[in-house]
């Protein structure tokens, strides 16, 4: 494990040179940019962005019906998909194409999508049905965007499918650029640590593509590129990287609301936004907004690192992008654009107005119920058609909150309203009648006073056990927690500041789970990054960040996301000899991700295998006619695959395994592994069959037997749900149940049986120096609950790990 990493990355690029011999290869060069030179010129100063001339023109692969009329909806990505910001009905050019001429700001990037608006009004759909979420484009003078329209409810398209992968790098560095957002026909992908994506099943033809960092650390990328028929075209791109610059915001409110907390909503990270918010179409959330300082003459300020040439657009706001955001003098809701200068700069701002004209304003005061945990903050949600996003409260004295709400409704009708904590306002709802919804007529009253008497899935008397006392573990056990791999970006805060909570009560190690989908294309699988499903490497890093400051041990195991239940999609998807290779490649590819990951964050250990990948093992599946199942060369693929990772890292390698009241199993590739991940699950027994004795009797029999013979380092993972029945529409025992997951009803609960299923296992590991560390699987650090998922925060067992 000592070679130097440069040789891993010597080896990851002769992976992908060999895997693109067969595609159609082109090197991307910006049209407007000069090939001889990367370089762009980048403003001396802030000024008004220039409006350019851009022309849309849309092919639909088939008409709707002989009035069909089409619009161009420019969307604004940090209000989400729900506010439709312009529309601008398209003229028929008669020979099946549709076109628009627009003004747009010269070097932004625009979000956008076609719509049927006659003779229904529909939103253009993907090849596969779904709903195309949206298209992008860098403006640029006298820029022409051809874009191919797939079809329109009940009108699909059944034309033939081409594939695009590439790989994008820095232009000085040729560092392989992670976590890149690529959009390609209203499709997106994201770039792994290598700097590679793959968007499958796309409409053959020329389409634009479009590549951003939504940090602007570099200049945003587009290109043309033509999709063949049955191939796979070879993308190499090279995104030029941007000086950084500080811009002080001075904000001078107007005489409303006087004190009240002030944030910004912008189109990049440092704003608010965030890849899973762009991708999924939420609109950036104020919980992950900065919040600004006041300063004793009443001005707010704030000091936000960027990167020169990008085209900013941002606004202030009380609450988020839409919600009770700033406007001007007519009442609009106000956006301000500049592109950013090459230098440090000062930027002097005034509000004009948060209401709209003659609208009456609400005050809510609401009394937070006893039993909250002290690091929850309050939040509101309100009904426009659908539920806003949550926007923060104000805290007061005493475990009171406040809000001012300016109403998006006219006087006289009823606002719909509901409260939560900590930004979730699915978990995290108030306990309260007609499903947590309160209401209030607009007009009738300035002040609406509440009372919140629960909150939902959070029991504050059950949150310890007396029958159960805490562990003593010995100073040179491990003690972890495994995050829930659900990820979004409403609990990036919760991520980034987990690790104090757990310090205070004797955790040392952090089990990361970055989840990549599986899918199926063209009768092959494929594992790949999801921005609707990953978590960034630039999160990670974070998290690691802190963790690392905290002294916690770090841990990566990657988690595959099927599209079914995971014993039902390997046992019954149609598996061929070409399908098995594909799947071992698209596996190496995971892994070559993971162990540079696990490098750039000075991870401790990565964890491989488990259960999602245990059916690759040798005669794991059995052929059933012509459904292949494991391939004989499964002990050579996995050795070699192995031996790769541990030449390549220089940390701890362990393979996951989930472990029966049987014998355990063993490979000979077992010995490329420095250890092992032990997963064991509370249904192993049946519930409340758990005691020290029989724990105890397992472990020093069927577990001992193995660590004999292995000779390397054992680690448990505990996955204990505290639900009293499984739910029959949930995936096979021995998954973990994340909180996220409404199969379960939140009153089927059993906290004890979790409890006891914890303590007899802790116990035991305590005192036997061969068990080298513990982990608790599914942990969600956003909220403390007592509910029913495999999540211990908040419930009895998470007291019983010794605060050391």
């Amino acid at each position: 494990m000592s070679k130097p990493f440069s040789i891993l990355l010597a080896f990851i690029a002769v992976i992908f040179f060999v895997g693109s011999l067969s595609a159609c290869s082109l090197s991307f060069i910006p049209k407007e940019a000069d090939p001889s030179s990367n370089a762009v010129t980048l403003p001396s100063n802030i000024s008004e962005p220039k409006l350019v001339i851009v022309q849309f023109i849309a092919h639909p692969v088939q008409s709707f019906s002989v009035e069909d009329e089409l619009s161009l909806d420019i969307i604004d990505l940090v209000s989400g998909l729900n506010y439709q910001r312009e529309r601008y009905f398209l003229q028929d050019l008669e020979d099946g194409r549709y076109a628009i001429t627009v003004m747009l700001p010269e070097g932004a990037t625009i979000s956008y999508r076609y719509s049927l608006v006659k003779p229904i009004e529909v939103v253009e759909l993907l090849p596969d049905g779904r709903q195309l979420p949206f298209r992008q484009l860098l403006v640029r003078e006298n820029l022409v965007v051809n874009d191919i329209v797939s079809g329109w409810p009940e009108v699909l398209y059944n034309g033939t499918l081409a594939s695009l992968n590439g790989v994008i790098a820095d232009s000085e560095t040729e560092a392989p650029l992670p976590d890149v957002l690529v959009n390609v026909a209203g499709k997106t992908a994201l770039t792994d640590m290598n700097g590679r994506f793959f968007i499958r099943d796309l409409p053959v033809g020329q389409h634009n593509l479009v590549a951003t960092k939504i940090d602007g650390s570099h200049r945003t990328f587009q290109q043309e590129v033509n999709l063949v028929d049955s191939l796979s075209t070879l993308a190499i791109i090279r995104m030029l990287p941007l000086p950084e610059v500080t811009l002080t915001f001075v904000m001078t409110p107007p005489n409303e609301a006087v004190g009240a907390p002030v944030r910004m909503a912008g189109n990049l990270s440092q704003l608010g936004q965030t890849i899973f918010d762009q991708a999924n179409g939420n609109g950036a959330l104020a919980v992950n907004m900065p919040l600004m300082s006041r300063n004793p003459d009443g001005k707010y300020v704030s000091q936000i690192k960027v990167h020169a040439g990008n085209f900013l657009s941002y606004r202030y706001t009380l609450g988020d992008a839409v919600v009770n955001a700033e406007r001007n003098s007519e009442g609009a809701r106000s956006i301000r654009q500049f592109l950013v200068p090459d230098r440090d700069t000062v930027i002097d701002d005034q509000v004009a107005t948060w209401r709209l004209p003659n609208a009456s304003t609400l005050s809510f005061f609401t009394q937070s119920p006893v039993g909250t945990p002290p690091g929850d903050q309050l939040y509101m949600q309100f009904n426009q058609g659908f539920w806003s996003n949550s926007i923060p409260m104000w805290p007061m004295e005493n475990g009171q909150w406040m809000l001012l709400y300016n109403p998006l409704n006219s006087t006289g009708e009823s606002i719909e309203y509901r409260y939560c904590r900590s930004a979730d306002c699915q978990i995290g709802l108030e306990d309260y009648q007609s499903n947590g919804i309160r209401s209030v007529m607009v007009g009738t009253a300035s002040e609406v006073h509440d009372e919140i008497s629960g909150w939902r899935m959070l029991d504050a008397s059950s949150q310890v056990d007396p029958n159960f006392g805490q562990v003593e573990f010995n100073q040179e056990t491990i003690r972890g927690v495994e995050i829930d791999h659900n990820y979004a970006s409403a609990y990036l805060s919760s991520y980034y500041g987990m690790a104090d909570s757990l310090k205070q009560q004797g955790f040392n190690w952090i089990i990361l789970r970055p989840v990549w989908k599986v899918g199926v294309s063209g009768d092959l699988p494929y594992i790949d990054p999801d921005p609707k499903l990953t978590i960034p490497s630039s999160v990670l890093q974070k998290i690691a960040s802190v963790a690392k400051q905290e002294g916690f041990k770090l841990a990566i195991y990657p988690k595959l996301q099927f599209p079914a239940s995971r014993d039902f999609w390997w046992n019954d998807t149609l598996k061929s000899s070409l399908w098995w290779q594909q799947w071992y490649a698209d596996y190496e590819k995971l892994v070559t991700h993971t162990l540079k990951l696990a490098s750039g964050i000075a991870a401790d250990q990565i964890i491989l295998g488990g259960p999602d990948a245990s059916y690759t093992y040798p005669g794991a599946i059995k052929t059933v006619g012509e459904n292949y199942g494991t391939p004989k060369t499964s002990e050579e693929i996995w050795n070699e695959l192995l031996e790769k990772a541990n030449q390549y890292y220089e940390g701890e390698l362990l393979l996951a395994q989930n472990i029966s009241a049987s014998e355990l199993s063993s490979h000979s590739f077992y010995e490329k592994t420095d250890g092992f991940y032990l997963e064991v699950d509370s249904e192993l027994m049946p519930a409340g069959t758990y005691s020290i004795y029989s724990v105890g009797t397992y472990l020093d029999s069927a577990v001992y037997n193995f660590y004999i013979n292995q000779n390397k380092a054992l680690y448990f993972a505990l996955n204990g749900p505290s639900f009293t029945t499984r739910s029959e529409s949930t995936s096979p025992s021995y998954e973990i149940i994340s909180p996220t997951n409404n199969a379960f009803n939140p009153s089927n609960v059993d906290l004890a049986g979790q409890t006891s299923f914890y303590s007899a296992y802790l116990e035991n590991i305590a005192v036997r120096d061969w068990i080298k560390g513990v982990a608790s699987q599914g942990f969600f650090p956003a909220l403390e609950l007592t509910d029913f998922s495999s999540s211990i925060f908040g419930k009895p067992a998470f007291f019983l790990f010794h605060n050391q």
